[in-house]
């Protein structure tokens, strides 16, 4: 079923229009479809519809043309269903065609640099549109939203029109942009590029004459000149021309992949077919998915890195690479974070990134289309971890790995299948004499059939032994080929392939050759659940200084049963993780394990929270107690750090909250939620905030924890709140208030009524906010806690004028401003002043708001807060155009439009609308 905006509204069922109903009817079908796929409001349907005066019984009125358009669609219900305390039309956005206009508007954007293709993406954008949008509908916000369109429409008719320039195809922009001037005559961006097609195309004079007509229309309606870009074009007609060229440049392409491994031998075979498939890519633009799989320690990773790199020159638009996980000790990773990890590798903000994997699926194959990028999914578990990572269009490669032979990827997504056997008797000699030298190989070729034999000709074992060689050249390959023999049967399979008892041999062979230090060191190191490990993690999961985990580290590297991904990122093949982690079991008691894993939670916990002071100094303390004996605390010197350290270290946080929550009733993973919320909060992680939020009170209720529910509610409310879930946020505040009511935590109450107040101004209650954060003020003097109180009188003032009581809020601003400046609190300040430029704003005291906006955005500049400081702006280009100064206005949008490209998309495009009305 298809939906129709962009003309007078239409409905397709199987490609058959239907009616779509009266007049009445099809104005809520529209408020619906402007929404698909997401729960509109009765409320919002009501405004949308009725206007400020809507008839009696109006609730009554929605409910019977919402059930009247459902049974409209000509044989095929209108999938119309109830949630979220409103109606949501149940399609894919694709199936409205305004969605599909900015979906190809969006994949056109991101193929800049390539002025063909994203030609032809505008042009199949522009094509969608059938007449003036909402054509048949009444009203004010018809009249609104179409207004928005036609904008949205002029800004993607400018961008096919410069790639059309950029391509040298100039004659045929001339007419579109002409008739499109006639019905924008102000529009100074719409007239710029009709400048350029007209000097482009050898008329230089006419270009002039363009530019003299918005002058002089300008002056007299507007009173105000050009803006400063159709000022320049203007120039440089004057200077002899303006030359075209793409206007963005493309952003930087990924480079993702691992090292390339040493010493790489063999796999003729496998490699061949890969050439194959890649050099077809090239003559079919196809897009070969290819599934390589084998048992562990193949070597299949080695393979898919070492043919990555030797082809990565053919994929400009860069290479992917994650570490799915599926198999070895840990939680393996699920297609939402494969697909967000990549999604921020090609440089979307978090902040556009849908909730759901359906959307977020769908924004990776949009931001894929026309590129060509190498993919490669390591270690991955079956197919449903897999196919969200797969692109819609020509012209990437993937590559998958896995233990499995991932058949459904083979029979229902075409992957063409490369098993990786065990490398042949020639390969593992070549292999040795890569990492032994050739020499040393060909005086010995008895041991060294030993060792491959012992070894089952499997990559990872071989490597293994040979690390345990290099580090003793004087000792004959014979003596440690008998070694190996001898301990061939010292312990029990790693699995029940028969094969992998001889590797575990190996693997015993090399650990009983560590030193003490560094044995004990491997053996813990099986208990870590990450990805990657510090130095610092590991000196605390062996309850050690940092100095004296270093050696064994490095023992570990030498033999191989340990690599470094990066400085101080430290991986381990899960095989021998496994192997790790066994022996760990083998050789600790369960209060020695427990203790071990408490270190490491300690260490992400302590270190969390003294990064969390940097950035956030002013927040209310937590007591956490001192860490356990052993942990390595690491201490950042400055906000800089705090913040790497964070990005660093982000997955590692939110495992180990996992790992708390297995420890009982000590774990308390609620505390790693509230040391890590500063972060995930500024920086739009608002996703894993909400999942260790809801793991750290399930946790909670578990234990009957009532500090760490309540704490809990409150983390898992604010992110809900940042995710849309606003009724939800009101509820987990209440939930919080409540339990720390029932402590008798006077600033646990506090901080609840604050945040309850905040979901409530989200939910439109503004009086309701207000009685919350009058609440929370009282409760914050009671306790003695002066940030919580400036904070809370100066927000104050945003919910009086919230309400209207400007005045009010003009007072309860300036004291907690002074609060603020007392204590030193630089953020607290410039949310303050922004709420002071509402006020004064709202009151007409326009000088006084551009002064107060214009502190606030100083002040989050310097704190490098750039969603915040993309709505200061805003509100001062607002102040200062209201008080006439309509150039400084134009230049605060740009500025603020620049950040919103990157952390906000939508709100961008209504910026640039505000910036077109104003011309």
């Amino acid at each position: 079923m298809e939906f129709r905006l962009l003309g007078a509204l239409e409905v397709c069922a199987a490609g058959v229009p239907v009616a779509p109903g009266t007049p009445r009817q099809r104005a809520v079908l529209a408020a619906l479809a402007v929404d698909a796929g997401r729960p509109v409001r009765g409320e919002t349907i009501v405004d949308r519809v009725w206007g400020m005066e809507p008839p009696p019984r109006v609730r009554q009125a929605v409910y019977t043309y919402i059930a009247r358009i459902r049974r409209s669609g000509g044989g095929a219900a209108v999938p119309i269903i109830r949630r979220g305390g409103g109606y949501q039309l149940d399609v894919a956005p694709g199936q409205v065609d305004v969605f599909a206009f900015r979906d190809l508007v969006a994949r056109a954007h991101a193929a800049a640099g390539d002025g063909p293709s994203q030609a032809e993406l505008l042009r199949r954008a522009l094509s969608l549109w059938r007449g003036t949008p909402l054509a048949d509908l009444p009203g004010d916000w018809a009249a609104s939203t179409r207004l928005r369109w036609e904008q949205e429409y002029v800004a993607a008719a400018v961008a096919w029109a410069e790639a059309e320039l950029a391509g040298g195809n100039g004659a045929a922009v001339l007419a579109p942009l002409a008739e499109l001037a006639d019905r924008h005559p102000l529009a100074e961006s719409l007239v710029a590029a009709q400048m350029r097609a007209l000097t482009a195309s050898g008329n230089g004079a006419a270009a002039l004459g363009v530019f003299a007509r918005i002058r002089e229309r300008l002056a007299e309606e507007l009173g105000t000149e050009p803006g400063e870009p159709l000022r320049e074009v203007h120039r440089a007609v004057l200077r002899g021309g303006w030359h075209p060229g793409p206007a963005v440049a493309p952003a930087p392409a990924p480079a993702q992949l691992p090292r390339e491994p040493p010493g790489f031998v063999g796999r003729a075979a496998e490699r061949a077919v890969l050439d194959r498939l890649v050099a077809g890519d090239l003559a079919e633009r196809s897009t070969p998915l290819v599934a390589i799989w084998g048992t562990a320690g193949a070597g299949k990773t080695a393979l898919a890195v070492h043919w990555a790199h030797r082809h990565r020159h053919r994929f400009p638009g860069g290479q992917l690479y994650v570490d799915l996980r599926g198999f070895g000790p840990g939680e393996p990773v699920s297609p939402g974070q494969a697909v967000r990890s990549f999604l921020d590798a090609l440089g979307v903000a978090h902040q556009r990134v849908p909730n759901d994997l359906d959307g977020q699926a769908a924004l990776y194959r949009t931001v894929l289309a026309d590129r060509r990028v190498l993919i490669v999914a390591d270690n991955a578990r079956d197919a449903d971890q897999v196919r969200p990572l797969l692109p819609g269009t020509p012209g990437c490669f993937v590559v998958v790995t896995s233990r499995v032979t991932l058949t459904g990827l083979v029979a229902v997504d075409g992957a063409h299948p490369v098993p990786v056997g065990l490398l042949s008797n020639a390969d593992c000699r070549d292999m040795l004499a890569a990492r032994l030298g050739g020499d040393r190989v060909a005086q010995e070729p008895a041991a060294v059939d030993a060792i491959v034999a012992r070894c089952a000709r499997l990559p990872l074992a071989l490597a293994v032994a040979a690390g345990y060689a290099a580090v003793r050249p004087g000792t004959p390959l014979a003596a440690l080929a008998e070694e190996l023999c001898r301990d061939a049967d010292s312990l029990p399979a790693l699995s029940a392939d028969d094969a992998l008892a001889d590797v575990r041999a190996v693997f015993s062979w090399s650990y009983r050759c560590l030193s003490a230090a560094a044995a004990r060191t491997f053996t813990v190191i099986g208990l870590h659940v990450g990805q990657f490990l510090s130095t610092a993690a590991a000196a605390s999961l062996a309850g050690v200084a940092v100095d004296h985990v270093r050696p064994a580290l490095a023992e570990l590297l030498r033999a191989n049963l340990l690599r470094e991904r990066a400085p101080d990122r430290y991986v381990m093949h899960d095989l021998l993780r496994s192997y790790a982690r066994e022996l760990a079991h083998a050789q600790r008691d369960e209060a020695n394990r427990l203790a071990a894993v408490r270190r490491l939670v300690d260490h992400y916990l302590h270190t969390a929270a003294a990064a969390d002071r940097l950035m956030n100094p002013y927040r209310d303390p937590l007591d956490l107690g001192p860490p356990a004996p052993g942990v390595t605390v690491e201490r950042p010197a400055d906000l800089g750090e705090a913040i790497a350290w964070f990005r660093r270290e982000h997955a590692a946080v939110l495992a180990a909250a996992a790992l708390a929550a297995d420890l009982g009733p000590a774990g308390r993973p609620w505390q790693l939620a509230w040391a890590a919320a500063t972060y995930l909060d500024r920086f739009g992680y608002w996703r894993d905030w909400a999942t260790v939020g809801q793991l750290a009170l399930d946790v909670a209720h578990r234990d009957a924890d009532g500090l760490g529910q309540a704490y809990s509610h409150a983390e898992l409310a604010g992110a809900l709140g940042w995710l849309g879930g606003s009724a939800e946020a009101v509820d987990n505040f209440g939930d919080a208030l409540a339990r720390f009511t029932a402590l008798g935590d006077q600033a646990g109450r506090a901080r609840a009524h604050a945040g309850l107040a905040w979901a409530l101004d989200l939910e439109g209650r503004h009086a309701e906010a207000l009685t919350e954060m009058t609440r929370a003020l009282a409760l914050y003097r009671s306790a003695g806690f002066g940030y919580g109180v400036a904070n809370a009188v100066a927000w104050l003032g945003w919910h009086h004028t919230q309400l209207g009581r400007h005045h009010d809020a003009l007072r309860h601003a300036r004291h907690g401003l002074r609060l603020q400046q007392e204590a030193g609190d630089r953020r607290g300040q410039a949310v303050t002043w922004a709420i002071l430029g509402t006020a004064h704003r709202r009151l007409g005291h326009l000088d006084d708001a551009v002064g107060s906006f214009a502190r606030a955005a100083e002040l989050l500049d310097d704190a490098g807060e750039r969603g915040y400081l993309a709505q200061c702006l805003t509100d001062l280009g607002e102040a200062l155009r209201a008080g006439g100064n309509v150039r400084a206005a134009e230049a605060a949008w740009r500025r603020a439009a620049t950040i919103l490209d990157d952390i906000d998309p939508a709100r961008a495009v209504a910026l640039q609308e505000r910036l077109m009305a104003a011309r």
